[in-house]
């Protein structure tokens, strides 16, 4: 019997495809052109990389130890109390990026669109229906998030369909690599911070129901992911050049009030509003599953959903807290975050993969010396 906790390997990468998308597609145009100038519609492939060796590696360990998120592994790696106290820290991290996306909706929500709605309301409204989705299990999560996936692709590749017939400009892409490398490394850099939080596909990988299919989920969800940024980047430099586009810090947005078909079909930001309020909430309630799941496992407790309601009201006050303004957000998400993300995908994670390796090795010799 199938529990709505299971998912299929399509599911997975769907799934994967979100935790990066959910919140790039907005802020990531604007930013990381701002950081690397015409060089950054490439800067995705480079980010791709990263985020491949993040899920190949927690594939690995998957294997390594089956059934097991990284909290019960962890123990297995460290010992009991260490193992508990990196589980603690890792805990913290998801709850910080859960906290930074509710500011994100918020702040997005209350500055561009909704201006005389209190953020409190758009709050409390989101996380209802986070708390709600998440109780009922991680595959009804997992459905919507394949409708939610199609829905955007649709209209991403409309809105580039209708501006690449006048409104793109594909001189603003290049000469490519006009002031050296840097520019580029920056803008890689920075989007990287958010292929980083494909760490908690750990939590993820214990309820795939065929193993077989992980793998190329996760290839497929990567470059999905890694294209559609790539094609955000690219027509946004292409409708706006670089020195405008480095200066909005929603680019896709604006773009998409600058769409005009035939002087009829004008004005699609809401449009635009709606589908980025669809993927924050995927985003939002894979994160909270993720964070329910390992503080539950982390005090061996018998269900994930008594906690739910707890990782939600503790997301909610720190995204209050946390920030000062937006623009003190902006500089966390820019500057501070992203060496962290690398870090933790470069050193953290090969670490891990180098202790399960030895304790693979452990394993397999204890047979033959007993």
């Amino acid at each position: 019997m199938q529990h709505k906790h299971d998912i299929s390997s399509t599911q997975l990468g769907m799934m994967i495809t979100m935790i990066v998308l959910g919140t790039t597609i907005l802020f990531v145009p604007g930013l990381s052109i701002h950081l690397g100038g015409r060089d950054a519609w490439l800067a995705p492939l480079a980010s791709g990389l990263v985020g491949l060796f993040i899920v190949m590696t927690l594939l690995k360990l998957s294997k390594w130890f089956p059934g097991q998120t990284p909290i019960q592994y962890f123990q297995v790696l460290f010992g009991k109390w260490l193992g508990l106290a990196i589980g603690l820290y890792l805990i913290s991290v998801l709850l910080r990026q859960f906290a930074t996306m509710i500011r994100e909706l918020t702040d997005f929500t209350t500055t561009v669109t909704l201006t005389r709605t209190p953020p409190e309301y758009i709050l409390i409204l989101m996380l209802a229906v986070v708390y709600y989705g998440v109780r009922q299990g991680l595959e009804v999560v997992a459905r919507v998030t394949q409708l939610v996936v199609i829905i955007e692709l649709i209209q991403l590749v409309f809105s580039v369909v209708s501006l690449s017939t006048k409104d793109i400009d594909l001189d603003h892409l290049t000469p490519l690599f006009e002031n050296g490398p840097l520019p580029f490394l920056r803008s890689s850099m920075f989007i990287v911070s958010w292929f980083g939080e494909l760490l908690i596909v750990g939590f993820l990988l214990p309820s795939v129901r065929l193993k077989q299919g992980a793998k190329k989920a996760g290839i497929y969800g990567i470059g999905a992911v890694t294209v559609l940024l790539i094609l955000a980047n690219v027509y946004t430099l292409g409708v706006f050049g670089e020195v405008i586009a480095s200066r909005l810090q929603y680019g896709l947005y604006e773009v998409a009030r600058y769409i005009s078909i035939a002087n009829f079909l004008e004005r699609l930001d809401p449009i635009v509003m709606g589908v980025w309020i669809l993927l924050i909430y995927c985003k939002l309630a894979i994160f909270c599953y993720a964070v329910s799941i390992a503080v539950s496992q982390l005090f061996s407790l018998p269900d994930y959903r008594s906690v739910v309601g707890l990782v939600c009201l503790v997301g909610a006050v720190m995204s209050e807290h946390m920030y000062r303004h937006q623009a003190d957000m902006m500089h966390f998400l820019e500057v501070i975050y992203p060496p962290y993300a690398l870090l933790m995908a470069l050193v953290g994670l090969p670490f891990l993969l180098f202790l399960g390796f030895l304790r693979k090795g452990k394993r397999k010799e204890a047979p033959s010396r007993a």
